[in-house]
């Protein structure tokens, strides 16, 4: 899953668990990328896993809704960036 702003900073949410039910997110496993208008990237770490929910997922209309959670890391370091946001997405095969 990917969205923009109009500003420029972009998510990506690639999902590996398409269960209902709460998966824990890593870096390898239901990993969350997030970059700012600037292009600094921020992501899901092993150590310290986020949280996504997925509270429905209907495959005969392909919809999906859920829920993430995390604290996400800049490989340059600093303080982690605080993220949460849910979705409500329909796709394709």
């Amino acid at each position: 899953m990917n969205g923009i702003s109009q500003q420029g900073a972009t998510l990506t949410l690639e999902l590996d668990s398409l269960t209902v039910g709460a998966h824990d997110m890593t870096e390898g496993t239901n990993s969350l990328l997030y970059t700012t208008t600037l292009g600094l990237a921020y992501r899901t770490a092993d150590g310290d896993p986020g949280t996504v929910t997925i509270t429905s997922h209907d495959t005969s209309a392909r919809r999906m809704q859920g829920t993430y959670a995390a604290d996400l890391y800049s490989p340059l370091g600093g303080a982690p960036k605080a993220i949460v946001g849910n979705f409500d997405l329909y796709y394709i095969e």
